[in-house]
């Protein structure tokens, strides 16, 4: 009924008017609408632009601007959203599961799962496994040689994470970090997700889980 409403409209428009739509998902949208319309495609936002926004609109510090810039995807709108979240936190969350991962200790990875459970909102956790992701990509620059590319803060902490696991596989890790989040949004039983990560990460950087968690 919308697409009808919205094909009907644009059809009869008088000559002087511009109608604008915006969409995420064009695929969805009725071949007679497409066909009438010139596209435009607005690629995501640079972080740099995104991180200057918020220094100026938001008055966040140059590190907190910084920060969530890099989680935004390009979008200022879920920039904004980040600027309530307590993204420090998380990062130190997430730092602290990786670091409980590669110990491969069985009770200390139950504790850190429950209490992770306990202490972060469902709503955090996908800000959670962002941060991940990026301690990861940025594991992968400065094993290329990139390291100009990370926070200045981590490259001493990242250099040494990169030459104790040299057997890295960067893409393994995030694509297993990716399926978490979509887990996470399919409502799949929280500790399911970070156990079922937790075993993926650790053969992904470390060793076969067969030697973990004795």
């Amino acid at each position: 009924m919308k697409h009808r409403c919205t094909s009907e409209n644009t059809r009869r428009a008088p000559a002087d008017t511009v109608v604008i739509l915006t969409t995420s998902r064009p695929d969805r949208l009725l071949a007679t609408i497409v066909s009438r319309c010139q596209h435009l495609r607005f690629e995501p936002l640079s972080a740099t632009e995104i991180q200057s926004a918020l220094e100026q609109r938001e008055e966040l510090s140059a590190d907190q601007s910084s920060a969530i810039a890099r989680l935004a995807n390009g979008s200022y709108t879920r920039a904004v959203e980040l600027v309530h979240t307590d993204v420090g936190q998380l990062r130190t969350d997430a730092l602290d599961f990786l670091r409980v991962v590669l110990a491969g200790k069985r009770k200390e990875l139950l504790d850190e799962v429950e209490s992770l459970v306990a202490g972060v909102q469902k709503s955090e956790l996908e800000v959670f496994f962002q941060m991940l992701q990026a301690w990861i990509r940025d594991a992968m620059l400065v094993n290329e040689g990139r390291i100009s590319s990370v926070n200045a803060g981590d490259a001493g902490t990242l250099q040494k994470f990169v030459t104790r696991y040299p057997a890295l596989d960067v893409a393994s890790a995030q694509k297993a970090v990716e399926r978490a989040v979509s887990l996470l949004r399919k409502n799949v039983y929280i500790p399911l997700i970070l156990l079922n990560l937790a075993f993926t990460l650790h053969d992904c950087i470390a060793q076969p889980r067969s030697l973990m968690f004795q």
